[in-house]
C-alpha cells in the first residue's frame, strides 16, 4: 500500500535523497514509529506525528492512502 510522507524541521536530512515529501510503499500493519524508522528519522528528533490532520501515538496503524506528517521539535528564544 501507498502512503504520503512530508517531513518538517530539517527531517528531510534523514529521508531518502533528503526529499521533503514522497509517497512511500509500506506493508499491510506498517505503524507510524516503523515508517519513521525505514525512513531513517531517529526517534529523538520527532516532535510529533499526525496521520490525516490527526495526532497519533508512534503505534498508529497506518493504511492505504494516509498522510503521514512528521514534525521536529521546535525551538525559539
Amino acid at each position: 500500500m501507498k502512503v504520503f510522507v512530508k517531513a518538517y524541521g530539517g527531517l528531510n536530512q534523514y529521508m531518502p535523497d533528503q526529499l521533503e515529501e514522497m509517497d512511500v510503499v509500506v506493508e499491510e500493519g506498517t505503524t507510524a514509529n516503523a515508517l519513521m524508522e525505514r525512513l531513517g528519522i531517529p526517534r529523538m528528533e520527532i516532535w510529533m506525528i499526525s496521520v490525516n490532520k490527526e495526532l497519533v501515538k508512534g503505534d498508529a496503524l497506518l493504511k492505504e492512502g494516509d498522510q503521514v506528517l512528521v514534525f521536529a521539535p521546535v525551538a525559539g528564544g
